[in-house]
């Protein structure tokens, strides 16, 4: 022992122990013997030459897979891992993350991971030694990257098999669902830290959504292409993002799309609601910096978040998010990339021009009212029955739907108490839309006398104030 200790001080020794127990005993040994040649002139300058071959041959034989935080793969392998009795509990090295139903402060949440500077075990997998490891990448200060990484000296296995296998696994305890992820209001006003919660949504499928004929195949294909051009965006020196704008009316299927876009790529949805009372710039900024690469970000009902000019608005408006703090975050000097950002609107009046340029946004997709053909089309997704009789009801029903005046949500709404008794549906729709056309006209008569009285209101205001200054 005392000589392993007294061995212990010499550099070389402690290198060759190292690669022992990592590499081989054949290269670690060729170091222990070269710490007894120390007094040998360009003994310092052949060391550096034999672990400069040593790196380089394990580089060579080693099959690495790096996956950083910001890659939502990240937190499928976290969960995987810790669920390993290989690799959960070796101080610390994974903590278990329940990716099921949870509320998580991210940054808090692997605080314990984040701490630490390193770490590594190793487990067998097909009869293989595979290192799994754990580093921290500070060159950000303040904002610590964490990477995961796979190796192995093996030529038998593939390390892109076992992760393809993890994500496998992982889709089948949520086959039908997908992941949406949420802002969790801060616990007080100062508290601006991001703060997501996971809720379960049902998978959709984008042949259930009611839209215009080639909407479908011309943003899938729009999709598809972006994301198969990575590397080119790249080459060319353009930033990787694709934004797109859904405006129409309320229940035209916006966000049913956004499920149904997240459902066919596989992609997590982080969900924003900007004009959110605790909503701002700083919080804002805080929640985007932890959503990862490959997700889709919508920001919904973006003409009612009241956006405002820093400059412009009154100090007591200041507290939202600002249309300069939002533009900065699309697409500034530090904007994320990797991710499809969607933003919905009801309409395009009153939206400035600067947030809806070509490249903040690439592409404006129209939802319109139901028409005819869309009529027809929900009642044979929704209705029961055999195929050609449910096709001539419904041909008869979407006659009788007049175009542009109802939401494919409201139809969809009075069919699914009629799903198995499609000649009802058809018989009763007629009294149905006569019920709702009147709604609307007394919703409209409402509304003008509203607005009648307030300008009434607003020019007596205004007479007798020019009474007083006179």
């Amino acid at each position: 022992m005392a000589e392993l200790n007294h061995l212990s001080l010499f550099p070389a020794y402690m290198l060759g122990t190292e690669i022992v127990n990592h590499l081989s005993w054949v290269l670690g040994a060729i170091l222990v013997v070269s710490a007894s040649l120390r007094s040998v002139p360009g003994y310092y300058e052949l060391e550096t030459a034999v672990i400069a071959t040593i790196k380089e041959r394990w580089r060579k034989n080693t099959q690495t897979i790096k996956i950083h935080n910001d890659d939502s793969l990240y937190y499928i392998i976290l969960n995987w891992a810790g669920k390993q009795e290989q690799l959960a509990g070796r101080d610390h090295l994974i903590a278990t993350v329940d990716l099921g139903s949870y509320s998580v402060r991210l940054r808090q949440a692997f605080a314990d991971l984040l701490t630490q500077d390193s770490g590594s075990v190793s487990f067998q997998y097909e009869g293989e030694t595979v290192t799994f490891t754990r580093s921290i990448d500070r060159k950000r200060p303040g904002d610590p990257k964490e990477i995961i990484e796979f190796s192995t000296q093996s030529k038998n296995i593939s390390l892109s098999n076992l992760v393809n296998q993890i994500y496998e696994e992982h889709k089948k305890t949520r086959p039908q669902e997908i992941e949406v992820y949420r802002p969790v209001p801060p616990s007080n006003p100062t508290d601006q830290k991001a703060d997501w919660q996971s809720v379960t949504s049902q998978r959709r499928s984008i042949e259930t959504i009611a839209l215009a004929p080639g909407m479908k195949d011309k943003l899938l294909e729009d999709l598809e292409t972006y994301r198969s051009r990575e590397s080119w965006y790249l080459e060319h020196g353009v930033p990787y993002r694709r934004g797109i704008l859904l405006q129409g009316p309320p229940g035209t299927g916006k966000t049913s799309l956004c499920k149904a876009v997240a459902t066919y790529f596989g992609l997590p949805i982080y969900q924003v609601s900007l004009g959110a009372p605790e909503m701002n710039d700083t919080h804002l900024a805080e929640l985007l910096t932890v959503v990862p690469r490959d997700s889709l970000l919508l920001f919904e009902d973006i003409h009612a978040c009241g956006l405002v000019s820093r400059q412009k608005a009154p100090a007591e408006e200041r507290g939202g998010v600002t249309l300069p703090g939002l533009l900065n975050l699309i697409d500034g000097v530090g904007a994320r990339e990797g991710r499809i950002l969607i933003m919905t609107t009801n309409s395009l009046d009153g939206l400035d021009k600067a947030l809806v340029r070509p490249g903040r946004i690439d592409v404006i997709y129209d939802f319109q009212l139901a028409d005819e053909a869309r009529a027809k089309f929900l009642f044979c997704s929704l209705v029961s029955g055999e195929k050609e009789e449910i096709e001539a009801f419904a041909l008869e029903f979407a006659k009788k739907i007049p175009s542009d005046k109802f939401s494919p949500a409201a139809l969809q709404n009075y069919l699914m108490g009629k799903l198995d008794d499609p000649k009802t549906a058809v018989s009763d729709v007629e009294a149905w839309v006569e019920k709702r056309l009147q709604e609307f006209a007394n919703k409209a008569t409402r509304e003008e006398i509203r607005v009648g009285k307030t300008k009434r209101i607003a020019w007596r205001s205004g007479i007798f104030s020019r009474l007083i200054t006179a």
